[in-house]
């Protein structure tokens, strides 16, 4: 039986399908998620020492430490259940970043011969090839792009919200954990 090497396509230069700002857009995006989270561990615990702790975590550390300093903190339940639910999607949307940060773009023609584009997820290239691996396109990385914009927005809205809380004069604006 005879082997064939997989053909791996780098991206040539003067393709113009958008890949560039719309893989920019979403890696920076998720870089504002990061922050925000960093931004978050600071101001629920109310101490810089969580915010250099966060500093030193991957994406899903920073997730967890939020997540903790959020369920130990005197947060409204309002305010915390949004928090978790923002998080359980930016822990979503965590697999797509991670697949578009450390993977390939290939191109090729698929089993039908139509051209096709995309990052391809090099976990799923197990054992003797050649493979059949789907792609992650254009299209799913501007949408992934678009929600963590949306994640970004909700984080700040969440930032703003716990100070409004902490500087209202009214102790039943927020329940103790």
């Amino acid at each position: 039986m005879t082997k064939n090497a997989n053909r791996l396509i780098q991206l040539p230069e003067g393709v113009d399908d958008n890949w560039d700002r719309t893989i920019g857009g979403f890696i920076l995006n998720c870089g504002a998620i990061e922050f925000a989270l960093i931004r978050l561990a600071e101001v629920i615990s109310q101490d810089p020492v969580q915010r250099d702790l966060a500093l030193k975590k991957m994406l899903s550390g920073r997730i967890s430490l939020v997540r903790g300093l959020a369920q130990r903190s005197n947060l409204s339940d309002s305010v915390r259940q949004e928090l978790e639910n923002t998080l359980d999607k930016v822990a979503e949307l965590a697999e797509t970043r991670n697949t578009v940060a450390h993977n390939p773009f290939v191109s090729g023609v698929d089993a039908k011969g139509v051209p096709v584009k995309g990052i391809m997820d090099v976990r799923k290239v197990k054992g003797i090839g050649p493979f059949e691996v789907g792609l992650l396109g254009l299209q799913d990385i501007l949408s992934g792009a678009h929600r963590a914009g949306d994640l970004v927005q909700s984080l700040q809205r969440t930032i703003v919200q716990i100070d409004q809380e902490r500087d209202s004069p009214n102790p039943s604006a927020h329940t103790t954990a």
